[in-house]
């Protein structure tokens, strides 16, 4: 096994984790479409904006994921199956690179560190969803290789290679600057603990243009979006930790991180202090800016951060370091110097993720889109304007003019909050909601109050999943009332429940008559 050749473990790694993102295939989140409308409406009309013909507004989070599928969306070429392909490159090659850096290592060490995202369930299903989790983990693991080159005494292709990898990792999730900052503080720091201020002042000079096209970059995205961060940051930062944030965390580095976090203890107990100095001083930075990064998704409302989506970028970091680690030559001393303690390790490394099986295609079925790509395909042709709970597949397909309740892509809810007033002025044809149970307009809020002042009519109940409803809301005078209601009534591949029924628990609300 220690002598297994690394182009062997990177094939079972690949063959893993290949498998499990087959398991996944069918699945896209609902907010993958935000980025693909986004990508759309720059590739075929040169408007980099929600709603055509109105302000731009960033209810993105990846600049650099609406960049790529611009262009391939301009070739006809299909977004989602793109989404894909790019992702699951991107962990293959993400693969690759742990692999090749324990070439000449331990073979059963290095396939914990390979085994940390080939065998993780999560990690599939997140790179099956059509974000750009998986592309924004590839470029920070890249950038935290070269992080170690350079503290090893690489020269400017490193440090440029760095720097190019860092800022591409900031415009896919803007929270990497946390990363790439604090790495670039440690390598800056350990050069000048080490005498090489020279290097240390060459590594600082290098980022200059960096830093120049950052800025310039930030000032162009103010003046066109009129605001310096996207609404996804004003919607989810806290004033300071916050309890459910630390929970995702916590839950992170017990379930699919545990074997990582062991080998890890493992490793550093047993590390002499000539091997702690020759393999652990150089991967300092990368485990200082990951815990940092961890800290600060402490205060992040973890909202759409299923299967720890917005940790995989800033943990891949980590796993860089320990590959780096294992790959020269430690421990020294301790249980992992004995073959069957390290065939122990590999082994929990492998079924440790995979028993979260269950719990991540539990996670697949719970947030299907299916219902509303079928819906937004059938409204697709009428040009109406819709307020909906989910801005994705619904708005993505039908092409109509959307605002969504949480305010991703409206400044005046991410900044303001929403109004009675405000909504009464958006006067939209249709309003979408979803409920985990039946409706009970209690629960809504505004958009309760709203729906319950006469001027909607239920028009449509579909089933999401178990007890999850979509329910469908008409405005009476709508001059698109009759269509949109034959249209969402006729949807194929949808289940659709009796109207009476859901509205058992809001008596009064008016129903439109026909076919229940």
């Amino acid at each position: 096994m220690s002598r297994m050749p690394w182009l062997a473990r990177l094939a079972v790694a690949a063959v893993v984790f290949g498998a499990l993102c087959s398991l996944f295939r069918g699945f896209v989140l609902d907010d993958a479409y935000i980025t693909f409308r986004y990508a759309e409406n720059l590739a075929l009309h040169g408007e980099l904006t929600w709603n055509l013909g109105e302000d731009p507004v960033e209810g993105f989070t990846s600049m650099s994921w609406v960049l790529v599928h611009a262009p391939l969306i301009a070739l006809g070429l299909d977004p989602v199956a793109c989404s894909k392909v790019l992702s699951v490159g991107a962990g293959l090659g993400l693969l690759a690179l742990l692999a090749w850096i324990g070439r000449r290592a331990d073979a059963a060490l290095s396939g914990v560190v390979l085994a940390a995202l080939a065998a993780s369930p999560a990690f599939a299903l997140l790179t099956e969803q059509g974000m750009e989790t998986t592309w924004g983990a590839a470029l920070s693991a890249g950038a935290a290789h070269l992080a170690v080159r350079v503290v090893r005494g690489d020269g400017r292709r490193a440090i440029v290679g760095w720097y190019a990898l860092t800022f591409c990792a900031a415009l896919t999730r803007p929270d990497a600057v946390v990363l790439g900052a604090v790495t670039a503080a440690g390598v800056v720091a350990l050069l000048v603990a080490d005498g090489r201020r020279d290097r240390a002042r060459a590594f600082v000079g290098w980022s200059l243009p960096f830093v120049a096209a950052g800025v310039a970059y930030m000032v162009a995205r103010h003046a066109y979006f009129g605001h310096w961060l996207p609404n996804t940051f004003y919607l989810k930062s806290s004033a300071g930790l916050d309890g459910r944030a630390v929970r995702y965390v916590a839950a992170f580095l017990v379930l699919p991180a545990l074997p990582t976090l062991t080998l890890a203890a493992l490793l550093l107990a047993g590390t002499d202090a000539t091997g702690r100095r020759q393999a652990w001083r150089p991967v300092l930075p990368l485990l200082t800016a990951t815990g940092v990064f961890l800290l600060y998704l402490c205060t992040i409302h973890p909202v759409q951060g299923f299967q720890w989506r917005f940790v995989y970028p800033g943990w891949t970091p980590l796993l860089v370091a320990l590959a780096h680690v294992i790959a020269a030559g430690v421990p020294t001393q301790g249980l992992l110097t004995l073959r069957g303690p390290r065939l122990a390790l590999l082994a929990f490394a492998v079924v440790w993720p995979l028993a979260l099986l269950p719990r991540a295609q539990a996670e697949a079925i719970t947030r299907t889109q299916a219902d509303r790509v079928a819906m937004g395909r059938a409204l697709r042709g009428l040009d109406g304007t819709m307020f909906v709970s989910e801005s994705g597949a619904l708005p993505y397909y039908a092409q109509w003019t959307a605002v969504d309740a949480i305010g991703l892509n409206s400044e005046h809810i991410a900044h303001e909050g929403l109004s009675l007033p405000w909504l009464e002025a958006l006067d939209p044809d249709l309003v979408m909601i979803l409920s985990p149970g039946r409706y009970q307009p209690a629960r809504w809020g505004v958009v309760g109050a709203y729906l319950g002042s006469g001027t909607f009519e239920l028009a449509s109940v579909t089933r999401k999943q178990g007890e999850q409803r979509h329910y469908y809301f008409v405005r009476r005078d709508s001059p698109l009332h009759d269509a949109v209601v034959a249209r969402l009534r006729g949807a194929d591949g949808v289940e659709q429940l009796d109207l009476d029924d859901a509205l058992a628990e809001a008596p009064g609300v008016p129903v439109v008559p026909g076919l229940r």
